[in-house]
């Protein structure tokens, strides 16, 4: 999987989530104050280009684990559509976001507990454009607390591990500058993405990834207080399936 079909999952299973249905009750939300942290670049060349390009993807996936917390935002264009993704993330944590063709939809992952929360548009597509106009001002300022299944598939397209993953053969580019920083690039055959940047000095952690559009890693090992468990008055539970067969 990769940046760009992990927006269309989101929107797929987004919807999906609504027509199993929507009954309960809350109300608010609202976001915090972040605090941004970054790392500082070293002259000394950490080794990576002298690798092949499997053993740079792994190092840079290694880096990325031990940097604790790292945010990647951008967008992609495919099938002539634009997808915009931004995603924070701290160890096991994460705080997500996807829009596409006017739609948008959060997911929120706190100590194993998952939560979705999406704007009119995205309901509408899910419960009808009658039913989201008249839920929307309690929906999309509310945290739903889906299934856990339904939350899994949500949260795969925000695995990092697969927006990396070449969907054919990896090799490796040249030795440049970007951002400022000496990379080197790996390209997918598979066409998931045309470069992906990978730190030469200091820790070979991945920069952006170019493909359709761009995509940034920034703030490793940033605290981010926006990423908690929302207030009990701020949580929809989704209604469990009951229907028996």
């Amino acid at each position: 999987m990769n940046v760009r079909r992990s927006a269309t999952v989101l929107v797929a299973a987004g919807s999906m989530l609504l027509a199993t249905g929507c009954e309960s009750t809350s109300s608010e939300a609202g976001p915090t104050q972040r605090a941004s942290a970054s790392v500082s670049p070293s002259p000394a060349d950490n080794g990576v280009a002298a690798l092949s390009a499997t053993q740079i993807l792994e190092r840079a996936q290694t880096a990325l684990v031990d940097a604790k917390s790292f945010h990647l935002s951008g967008n992609v264009h495919d099938d002539d559509a634009d997808y915009w993704i931004d995603l924070k993330q701290s160890g096991a944590n994460m705080l997500g976001s996807a829009e596409f063709g006017g739609m948008k939809l959060e997911v929120l992952l706190v100590d194993g507990q998952g939560y979705v929360r999406m704007d009119e548009d995205m309901l509408a597509g899910g419960l009808g454009a009658e039913a989201a106009k008249k839920l929307a001002p309690r929906l999309s300022t509310s945290w739903i607390k889906p299934d856990k299944a339904s939350f899994k598939e949500m949260a795969s397209a925000f695995d990092v591990g697969k927006i990396l993953k070449p969907a054919g053969k990896l090799t490796k580019g040249e030795v440049k500058l970007s951002n400022q920083r000496s990379v080197i690039t790996l390209v997918d055959a598979g066409g998931d993405y045309d470069e992906l940047h990978i730190a030469t000095t200091g820790e070979p952690l991945p920069l952006k990834i170019v493909g359709g559009g761009r995509a940034l890693f920034a703030e490793f090992g940033a605290d981010f207080p926006e990423i908690k468990a929302p207030a009990a008055k701020q949580i929809i539970e989704m209604p469990g399936k009951t229907r028996k067969s």
